[in-house]
C-alpha cells in the first residue's frame, strides 16, 4: 500500500514542478517537454498543459482562445499561443 501512496506524490509532485511557467516569459510550459504551452486539453479524467508537438490534433487547429469540447475531451487554446 505504501509504494501506490508515494508513486502518486511523485506524480503529482512532478505534475507541479513540469506546470510552472518559464520566469523570462511569465507564460506556462508543456508538462511533457517544457516548452512554451499553447493550451490545456483534458482527455477524460485528465488535463495536460502541452505545447504544439504534445498537443492533439484539435487543440492545434484551434484558433489563440478557442475552446472547443467533444463528447469528455476539451481543449483550450490560450490567448498567447503562436
Amino acid at each position: 500500500m505504501g509504494d501506490g501512496h508515494q508513486a502518486r506524490e511523485t506524480e503529482a509532485d512532478e505534475c507541479t514542478a513540469a506546470s510552472s511557467k518559464q520566469p523570462e516569459t511569465d507564460r506556462p510550459v508543456c508538462e511533457v517537454c517544457g516548452a512554451l504551452a499553447i493550451g490545456i486539453q483534458s482527455l477524460g479524467c485528465c488535463a495536460t498543459v502541452v505545447c504544439f508537438e504534445h498537443a492533439e490534433q484539435a487543440l492545434r487547429d484551434a484558433r489563440p482562445g478557442e475552446t472547443i469540447v467533444w463528447e469528455s475531451c476539451a481543449f483550450h487554446r490560450f490567448e498567447h499561443a503562436t
